[in-house]
């Protein structure tokens, strides 16, 4: 029995390590806008989001018809865009294959993308 608790701690300070999900959604400077472009967008409604860490910016653009399809445009630094989370945009630009990995607990309908934002307006609403 004095073996059962310090294996029992062990194992949960183990099971804890393993469940700390990383950002692993960061675009690299080498692979930003680059490559074919997969599609574009123009003057759609968008919100600008970040990760937890404030470190990473994207665009959520729901897909017009759809009621769970969602573009997610990963944004590189260079961009111009405000880096405020929340703000409603009206978007156009340029998606490339995002080829990094995808972190798992996302719903169904979520695509990941690299967004070259070639403009963009803020909304009123």
């Amino acid at each position: 029995m004095k073996f059962v608790f310090p294996f029992l701690a062990a194992l949960m300070l183990g099971v804890s390590g393993c469940n700390q999900e990383k950002d692993t959604l960061k675009p690299s400077a080498e692979n930003c806008h680059s490559g074919k472009i997969v599609k574009s967008v123009r003057n759609q409604k968008g919100i600008v989001q970040s990760n937890a860490s404030g470190d990473q910016y994207s665009i959520s653009i729901p897909i017009p018809g759809t009621y769970d399809s969602v573009d997610v445009g990963l944004i590189c630094e260079a961009s111009s865009i405000p880096k405020q989370a929340g703000l409603k945009v009206y978007v156009s630009g340029n998606f490339y294959a995002y080829t990094g990995d995808k972190k798992t607990g996302y719903p169904a309908g979520v695509e990941f993308y690299l967004l070259d934002v070639t403009s963009y307006k803020v909304r009123d609403e």
